[in-house]
């Protein structure tokens, strides 16, 4: 059975096109799959913060609604020598956070976004529990699979001629 098109939002695939082969959920994943996950790949202690305002913005008549991604640890020579704490902050809030994060774990995530919500942040810090004594950190990084925002059509949007496919 076809899936029902939704003329109310879209996706909008937030990476440049870079490619990562090695974030794997199970070890019988082909390269040929890997090769079509784009993403976005930081460094423990580092972060990239998204105006929503100016996206939202640069397309009137949408808001954003949603941010989705898998995350994880990507592929490393050794599944404990990294081990990492993945945050999600919405104007400087948390609304996701998973701690001592290793290889090959990955956590599927959305997080509702608010039209009055402004700055999304994404980032990555070492672990703070440091529970594994051979840990490096300078191998504790994180990719996030097919980052996504959902943009979904305003019902009235404010100044603005655009008119969603919807209510034409």
């Amino acid at each position: 059975m076809p899936v029902p098109i939704r003329t109310d939002s879209f996706k909008w695939n937030i990476t440049n096109g870079w490619r990562y082969r090695d974030l794997r959920d199970d070890p019988g994943r082909n390269n040929a799959h890997m090769a079509r996950a784009c993403g976005i790949s930081m460094h423990a202690n580092s972060g990239i913060t998204f105006d929503l305002q100016a996206v939202t913005e640069s397309m009137p008549g949408v808001r954003v609604s949603t941010f989705a991604a898998k995350v994880g640890v990507p592929l490393t020579y050794s599944p404990d020598i990294s081990e990492i704490d993945i945050w999600i902050l919405v104007d400087g809030q948390a609304r996701f956070s998973v701690q001592d994060v290793r290889y090959p774990r990955q956590e599927a995530v959305e997080v509702e976004l608010l039209p009055t919500d402004r700055f999304l942040t994404l980032m990555v810090t070492d672990s703070q529990t440091q529970s594994n004594a051979t840990r490096q950190s300078s191998m504790d990084w994180c990719f996030w699979e097919n980052p996504i925002l959902t943009m979904t059509f305003m019902q009235n949007p404010m100044n603005s001629s655009f008119v969603s496919p919807a209510a034409r």
